[in-house]
C-alpha cells in the first residue's frame, strides 16, 4: 500500500526550478530518506509533503487523498526539525502535549498518552523539566515524542540530527529507526550525510539540483549506482573517465588519459569508441610491494603519498606514474602489526580487480 505518491511534483522561486518533475512512491510503513548536497531540492520537497510550500504543478496524494490545497494542519502529518522548535517556556511534559490539548483530550488521556511516549523516547523523569535544562539530543527526545503523539500518518524529519555532536547522532538515529519500525509509521528523513541516510532508511533517492537521480535499496544505490554523481556521492569512490579501446563479451578496455584499466563489462553495455565513466573503491585497490607483484592485468606502478591510520584501517592515496592520483583503504587483519607495511615515499604496485570496477556511460557531471 502506497501512503505517499508524488507526481510530477515541480517547484519554481522566480526563474529558479528547485524541485523538477519528482515522481516516487513510498510504501506504508517506510521509512525513506531523501538525500543530496546543500541546495538539492529535498527540504523544499519535504516542506511541500508538510504543506508548508505550495507546488507550481503536480500533485502529493497522501493515504489516496490528494493535498495540495490542503492547509499543514490537517494534514495529520508529524514533524521533526532540524532545530527542535521546542516551546522554550514549556516543561517536557507540556511540549509533548500540546497537540492533545490543542484537540481538546481528556486530561487523564493526556497524562497516559504523554507518559507512554515519554518512555518511548527514553525521558520519563524529566517531564518536568524546561527545555533550557535538556541537552540537545534531550530536546530532540521531546520534539520527536510531540511529532508522534497525535499518531500521524506520516512522520517528517528534516535534518534532525545535524545539530548533535557524531555520537549523539548515532545514538538518536538509533532510536528512531527503532522507534519508526516499532510504530510502523511512514516517514521520510532530510540529510545530507549518506551514511546516515544508508543506515536508517528502506529506501533512498538521491537528488541533485531538483531532479531524483536515483532511488532504490540502500544496497542498490551503493553497489549499482546509476551515473557517476551517485557514483561518487555515495560512498567514497575513485571516479575516471575514458574512451572504450576494444570490447569482448565480457570485458572491456578503458582507456582514461592514458591509464588502460580492464574492466568486467561486454558488448551489451558499451561499444568502442564510447565516452565512459568507471568508479574504483577505495577498498578495491590493493596495494602490493614492486618486488612481491608479478605482473598481470591492472597492475600500475605507483607511489604512496599519503596515509592515514584510523584504527581498524588506514586509507591513504598513490600517485600513478601518469599522474592520476587514486584513493585506498586496507583493513588491519592483525591489530596494527601490518600498519608498517607502507610509508609515505613507497613505490609499490597498484591491483584493481576488473570484477571490482563499476562502471556506465549516464553522465551528470561532479
Amino acid at each position: 500500500m502506497v501512503d505517499i505518491s508524488i507526481r510530477n511534483l515541480v517547484k519554481k522561486f522566480g526563474s529558479s526550478t528547485v524541485v523538477n518533475d519528482i515522481s516516487i512512491d513510498i510504501e506504508k510503513g517506510q521509512m525513506v530518506a531523501l538525500l543530496g548536497p546543500s541546495g538539492c531540492g529535498k527540504t523544499t520537497l519535504l516542506r511541500m509533503i508538510a504543506g508548508f510550500e505550495q507546488p507550481t504543478s503536480g500533485d502529493i496524494i497522501l493515504k489516496g487523498q490528494r493535498v495540495n490545497d490542503i492547509p499543514p494542519q490537517k494534514r495529520n502529518v508529524g514533524i521533526v526539525f532540524q532545530d527542535y522548535a521546542v516551546f522554550p517556556t514549556m516543561t517536557v511534559f507540556d511540549n509533548v502535549a500540546y497537540g492533545l490539548k490543542i484537540k481538546k483530550i481528556p486530561k487523564d488521556q493526556i497524562f497516559n498518552e504523554v507518559m507512554h511516549y515519554l518512555s518511548l523516547v527514553g525521558l520519563i523523569g524529566l517531564e518536568k523539566r524546561m527545555p533550557s535544562q535538556l541537552s540537545g539530543g534531550q530536546q530532540q527526545r521531546v520534539a520527536l515524542a510531540r511529532a508522534l503523539i497525535t499518531k500521524p500518518d506520516v512522520l517528517l524529519l528534516d535534518e534532525p540530527l545535524s545539530n548533535l555532536d557524531a555520537a549523539l547522532r548515532l545514538k538518536i538515529r538509533k532510536e528512531i529507526r527503532k522507534i519508526q519500525k516499532q510504530l510502523s509509521i511512514t516517514a521520510v528523513f532530510v540529510t545530507h550525510d549518506q551514511e546516515e541516510a544508508m543506515s536508517i532508511a528502506d529506501q533512498v533517492f538521491v537528488m541533485r539540483n531538483g531532479f531524483v537521480m536515483q532511488g532504490g535499496m540502500p544496497y542498490e544505490i551503493y553497489a549499482k549506482p546509476g551515473n557517476d554523481f551517485v557514483a561518487n556521492f555515495i560512498g567514497r569512490s575513485n571516479i575516471l573517465y575514458g574512451k572504450t579501446l576494444s570490447l569482448d563479451a565480457h570485458s572491456a578496455l578503458v582507456d582514461t588519459k592514458g591509464l588502460k584499466i580492464q574492466i568486467a563489462c561486454g558488448t551489451e553495455k558499451f561499444s568502442v569508441g564510447q565516452d565512459v565513466w568507471i568508479s574504483i573503491r577505495p577498498q578495491y585497490l590493493r596495494i602490493r610491494g614492486r618486488a612481491n607483484t608479478t605482473p598481470a592485468a591492472n597492475t600500475f606502478a605507483a607511489m604512496i603519498t599519503y596515509l592515514e591510520y584510523l584504527g581498524t584501517f588506514t586509507k591513504g592515496e598513490v600517485r600513478l606514474a601518469d599522474g592520476i592520483e587514486l584513493e585506498f583503504e586496507f583493513y588491519h587483519v592483525d591489530g596494527a602489526s601490518d600498519v608498517a607495511r607502507f610509508a609515505v615515499g613507497d613505490e609499490v604496485v597498484v591491483e584493481i580487480d576488473p570484477a571490482s570496477v563499476i562502471s556506465g556511460n549516464t553522465m551528470k557531471g561532479l
